[in-house]
This record gives C-alpha cells, structure tokens and sequence, in this order.
C-alpha cells in the first residue's frame, strides 16, 4: 500500500488564480482611487471658482460704488469705470477664463488684478442709468452669479 505524502506548496494554477483575484481587487482599487482624485478636483476647482467670485464682487462693488462714470464697448467688454484720476477697466479673457481688472493712471497701467473662474463661464455685463450689474452663467447651469451695484 501507498503512502501519500502531504504536499507542501502550491500548484501553478494556483498561484496564477491568486494573482489574477489580485489583479481583479488592485483594479478595482485604482478606479475607484480614479474617482475620489477627480471629485476632489472639482470641489477644489469650485472652491477657488466661489473665493474669486466673492473677491470679484467686493472689488467691482467697491470699483463702481465709487466711480464717476461709466462706460462700456457695445459688446460689453472692456467696461471701463472712471474715478478721479484713474480709470478701471475690467475685461473678460476668454483664453485665460478669467476677468482682468486693470488700473491705469495717466495712460499707464498701475495695476492689474486677475480673478479667476471657470472656463465654462459667459460673463457680460448689464447697465442701467442706476445699476451696473455682472452676470457670470456657466454654461450647463441655470444658476448665475450675478453681481449687482447701484450707481450715485
């Protein structure tokens, strides 16, 4: 009679069973991993999109608030807002998504400031004899920004 030895190890079926069931979970694993990065890429993009808005507002409140005159291009850009010695012009880059803000005293720029936003942003801008409102409406949603200032 035969004795039958216990067998130590693993046959190679076994092994490639075991690798492809690892295979299978790291898979998994990376797509999901995938998923998180890019949802936390957006919250970020939409944080930074919100923190430029509310920068973007103070300043063009405070801009127009104090402005003496307005002006803008018939298609809305640049919009140019006159103060006492200096002029402000706000302009959409369409390249950089971003709104320029720039502050020019004597014909030469003395400032200039960038915010930021979306690139699925139409901005324009709407004037009335007492309003000069920002309209910034991305272009999937119904929900604008919408920036609004009473003139003097």
């Amino acid at each position: 009679m035969r004795v039958r030895r216990a067998r130590r190890g693993m046959t190679l079926i076994e092994v490639l069973a075991t690798i492809s069931v690892l295979l299978v979970v790291a898979t998994t694993a990376a797509s999901i991993l995938g998923a998180i990065t890019e949802v936390g890429t957006r919250f970020n993009k939409g944080r930074e999109t919100r923190a430029s808005v509310i920068r973007l507002a103070k300043q063009f409140r405070a801009d127009v608030t104090v402005a003496s005159g307005v002006a803008q291009q018939k298609e809305g850009w640049p919009l140019e807002l006159t103060q006492r010695k200096d002029v402000v012009k706000y302009d959409w880059e369409p390249n950089e998504a971003a709104i320029a803000r720039s502050v020019y005293r004597d014909d030469q720029r003395t400032a200039i400031d960038h915010f930021r936003v979306s690139s699925r942003f139409q901005p324009r801008v709407n004037m009335s004899e007492d309003r000069v409102t920002l309209i910034l409406r991305e272009v999937e949603t119904t929900m604008p920004w919408v920036i609004e200032v009473a003139r003097k």
